[in-house]
């Protein structure tokens, strides 16, 4: 579903662009200089939110929310040059029972906040744009749930947590994409783009803060917990890896 809204959104972008964009003049469309949009395109993503949830293996889920929301401000360096810089936030919140053999999840929040710097490009001083991007992303987890796992000697561990797990990567992109300006001086403005991400952690990896934050190592053998690692990487490969991206925004120029 969040797909489809996403594809209806740009293709009627794109229609906006030919019908209006091609038809107006470079001096309706460079006056402005200043750009405020706020993006939907996440707040439609977190409607998979118990797809999401289903990654984890999720078996009885309650009062399960998600949203998301971009924020950027650009500034026109001049007709065919701009910079960017854009804050994203996203968090996963539920109730809900996973089980990974010996481990079992009661509660779970997500949160990743992302901060990008833009550079822009457009090479026929109109609405069409291409650059690329740097940025930051924080992403946390909050767990609580109890553990029960054997050691290689037999030894049974168990016992109830509550953590919080932290990965910090760094991002590269490139976009391209249409920036319409329905007036002069002020007025609305529309945005959409398709691009690509690639996110460089640089912190020590969920699993093993996981192992951490229970036994105190990251070392300790748990048998019974590949699920939950092969998991964690999905989830930092959605959230940190990143992949194609497409942004629907609408804003206001002055």
């Amino acid at each position: 579903m969040a797909k489809r809204c996403l594809l209806t959104l740009f293709v009627t972008a794109l229609c906006l662009q030919i019908g209006y964009g091609q038809n107006n003049t470079q001096e309706n469309i460079t006056a402005a200089y200043n750009s405020i949009t706020l993006d939907i395109s996440p707040a439609i993503i977190s409607l998979t939110a118990p797809d999401l949830i289903k990654y984890f293996g999720g078996d009885e889920i309650s009062g399960a929310y998600s949203f998301g929301i971009g924020l950027q401000y650009e500034r026109s360096i001049d007709d065919s040059l701009s910079l960017a810089w854009r804050l994203d936030y996203f968090t996963l919140g539920t109730g809900l029972k996973i089980g990974f053999d010996s481990v079992n999840v009661s509660n779970i929040i997500i949160s990743k906040i992302t901060f990008e710097n833009h550079f822009r490009f457009f090479p026929f001083n109109g609405n069409f744009f291409m650059g690329g991007l740097i940025g930051y992303t924080y992403l946390s987890m909050d767990l609580d749930g109890n553990a029960t796992v054997t050691d290689p000697l037999g030894g049974i561990h168990s016992g109830d947590f509550s953590l919080i797990v932290e990965r910090h990567s760094i991002k590269f992109g490139a976009r391209a994409g249409w920036r319409i300006r329905f007036g002069r001086n002020i007025g609305f403005t529309l945005e959409t783009s398709l691009g690509y991400d690639i996110g460089i952690a640089f912190s020590e990896s969920l699993t093993d803060q996981f192992k951490k934050g229970i036994f105190g190592t990251s070392n300790f053998p748990m048998k019974g917990l590949e699920n939950l690692e092969e998991n964690f990487q999905l989830l930092e490969t959605l959230i940190i890896a990143g992949g194609p991206r497409i942004t629907f925004s609408l804003g206001w120029s002055f």
